[in-house]
């Protein structure tokens, strides 16, 4: 990323300020390319939010290892995800649409197991992998967790409006996936957070 700043305050909050856009940089110069390409990329920059969004900040990347789609998740006004079928030189949004409106963000990213279909239906793509987003929901609980997932590579959103629920308001709502080797339906997958103290 460029024109980052990381923060700590006294309270172990951790703020990430991007001051233009999320922009997926590649690290330290190099980035590999994509299953069956021969060698490593140049140092490359692409914007993945698009232009007129200048509030995109906390970005999270996610990496298919079965094919090299990379997926960035952000924050604007709301969760917002892209994907990448070329190792990160173009991007097409796959926007969340939540009946509940936009959510707060503070998002994570990451990649599960072999989608649960045998033939393509209209929300599921056989061959590819679910792909899980976390985010602090507005509605229906303020400052609680949901977690979406797609199995067709973003085209389409399921949301579990209450993954996680804390009497306490939640903050960083962090994701691991441990994905199943058979099928995605099979997914380990865990949500840490920061439980604000009720007082």
């Amino acid at each position: 990323m460029t024109n980052t700043a990381l923060d700590y305050d006294p309270g172990g909050i951790v703020r990430h300020n991007l001051s233009l856009a999320v922009l997926l940089v590649a690290a330290c110069g190099v980035l590999l390319a994509p299953t069956g390409s021969a060698g490593l990329l140049g140092t490359f920059t692409e914007q993945v939010s698009p232009e007129g969004e200048t509030n995109a900040t906390e970005p999270s990347v996610a990496v298919d290892r079965s094919d090299g789609t990379v997926y960035v998740a952000w924050q604007a006004s709301g969760t917002h995800v892209a994907r990448s079928d070329d190792g990160g030189r173009s991007f097409v949004q796959t926007p969340i649409v939540d009946v509940f409106g936009n959510d707060v963000g503070d998002v994570d990213v990451r990649v599960g197991g072999p989608t649960p279909c045998a033939t393509t239906t209209t929300s599921c793509l056989p061959g590819t992998h679910r792909v899980y987003v976390t985010s602090l929901e507005r509605l229906p609980l303020p400052l609680q967790t949901h977690l979406a997932y797609s199995d067709d590579r973003g085209a389409h959103w399921t949301i579990n409006e209450v993954a996680a629920v804390n009497p306490s308001f939640i903050d960083r709502p962090w994701l691991a996936v441990y994905p199943s080797r058979v099928s995605a339906n099979q997914d380990s997958v865990y949500i840490s957070y920061h439980g604000f103290s009720a007082s």
